[in-house]
This record gives C-alpha cells, structure tokens and sequence, in this order.
C-alpha cells in the first residue's frame, strides 16, 4: 500500500468514525436550548475547508514524507481518541456539538473536567490539525491552527457566558481554578475570569 492510498483511506475511516461518534452521542444526550446554533455549521464547513486544502497541498507540492511528522500524527489519534472517550464519558446526557443548555443542567468537574474547562474543545483542535501533520501539509496546518484557534476561542467565550447565566458566581469561580484548553498559571486564569464578567456585562448592558 502507498502512501497516498493509506492517507486517503485512514481520512475516511477517521471521518465517518467522527460523524458516528456525532450520531451515538447525540442519540444519548438530554435535549435542551441551543445557542448560537450557526456555530456546528461553522465547524463542519472549516473541517471540510481544512481536508481539502490538505488534499490540495499534498499533491501539488509533492513533499518528500517525514515519517517523523506521521509518526507523531499517529500518536496525537491515539491521544484525540482517549481524551474524546473521557470527556463525553464523564459529560454523558450532557455532551452536545453545540451550545446547549439543560433546564437541570449540571456542572460537571469530574474527569479530564477537573483539569480543564473544555477538554473535548481540546479534542476539535487536534481533529483539524491531525489530517495536515500526517499528509505533511504545513501550509495548511498554519492557516487551520490560526483559523480554528480563533474560532474556538470565540466559541469557549459564547459557552461560557451561556454557562456564566446559568451557573452565576459557581461557574465564575470554576473559571478561577481551572484552565480552559491548555494548562495556566493561577493569575491568568482569574485575568480570564475577569475578562469573562466584564463582557458578559458589556453585552446585557447594552441590550434594551
């Protein structure tokens, strides 16, 4: 087997593995109220956007294989895989592609929960960069990792001022304790949870 054949394949089965996982959860969770439902849309138009341009660059460029690079993108699967597993598992009825919110919605700090705020978020972000490092395609890994940062960024502040209303002061001090995505020092995260009241007091402010 090829190069090109084992990409293409392992990008299949990796995408139809991610819509069923969607598909299984899905039909688990407790229905509540979405918000900023133009958000899963977004994702799913930026992971279709991320494999082309992969594609695009892998047999334009021709670059010579680091098996290094594959080798480390091989890992991150197994790694993406036993995050995801942990985090919906601990979730459970709560887990939702989107933004959603439960009339008993609990705040769950159990699991990958009581390290950072968004693990599974953690998760989308080696989705999108995985299928780039393995086909070595790092044009693409640039513009995907800045493009999807930021949208998952934007997408944590939306979650968490949805939360923040939810939860009031509890959520607030959950926000103090705990990293988003990635681990950080204690005064950067109150900085964070500060920013987080100050807009969300912008935004109610400012509604009539």
């Amino acid at each position: 087997m090829n190069f090109t054949v084992f990409l293409i394949l392992l990008f299949t089965i990796g995408t139809a593995i991610g819509f069923t996982e969607v598909f299984l959860n899905n039909k688990r969770k407790e229905t509540g109220q979405i918000k900023y439902k133009w958000i899963f849309p977004v994702v799913l138009i930026f992971y279709i956007l991320m494999l082309t341009s992969t594609f695009v660059e892998y047999f334009v460029i021709q670059r010579k294989i680091n098996i290094f690079v594959v080798s480390l993108g091989l890992f991150l699967i197994i790694i993406r895989f036993l995050l995801k597993y942990w985090s919906v598992k601990n979730l459970g009825k709560f887990w939702s592609p989107n933004i959603e919110i439960r009339e008993k919605h609990e705040l769950i700090k159990a699991g990958p929960y009581k390290y950072l705020r968004h693990p599974a978020y953690l998760t989308s972000i080696l989705d999108i960069l995985i299928a780039p490092i393995i086909a070595n395609a790092y044009f693409t890994f640039v513009w995907t990792f800045i493009g999807y940062l930021t949208l998952t960024l934007i997408r944590i502040h939306l979650e968490e001022k949805a939360l923040i209303e939810k939860f009031g002061e509890e959520y607030i001090e959950y926000q103090k304790e705990t990293s988003a995505i990635l681990p950080l020092p204690k005064f950067l995260l109150i900085k964070w949870s500060l920013f987080q009241i100050n807009s969300n007091k912008l935004f109610h402010g400012g509604r009539k």
